[in-house]
Order: structure tokens, then sequence, then C-alpha cells
């Protein structure tokens, strides 16, 4: 599982799943809200069409991958 940290708004929390369900699939992919931030479990980093799309889906502030 790769670790994504995605700095958005505290209420795109619901778009946020259901943007990572479509993408990954259901129970793939997980989600915890920390400091501030999510924390995103991923089966792989977010391709760059991926990404693009998550900008057009929540208020997207930062994106960092670990």
């Amino acid at each position: 599982m790769r670790t994504v940290i995605i700095s958005a708004r505290y209420c795109d929390e619901p778009a946020l799943g259901n943007f990572l369900i479509d993408t990954f699939g259901y129970g793939k992919a997980g989600v915890k809200y920390t400091r501030g931030k999510y924390q995103c479990f991923l089966p792989r980093f977010l391709r760059p069409d991926e990404l693009e799309r998550l900008t057009k889906t929540i208020q997207l502030e930062h994106y960092r991958e670990i």
C-alpha cells in the first residue's frame, strides 16, 4: 500500500471517498483524517489523469506521495 497525504476541506471527505471507490474499487483504499489532512492508503499512486480528476472533484490544496 502507498500512502498519500491530501490537504483538503473537512467536508470533502465523502467526495474523496467516492473518488477512491470509483478509482480503485470498494475496500481497496482507505482514508483517515488526521491533523487537518487526509491520510490515504492506496494500492498505487495516482496517475496524472486521476490526479486531475481528483482536483475537479474536491478542493485540493496539496497532494504529497510518501
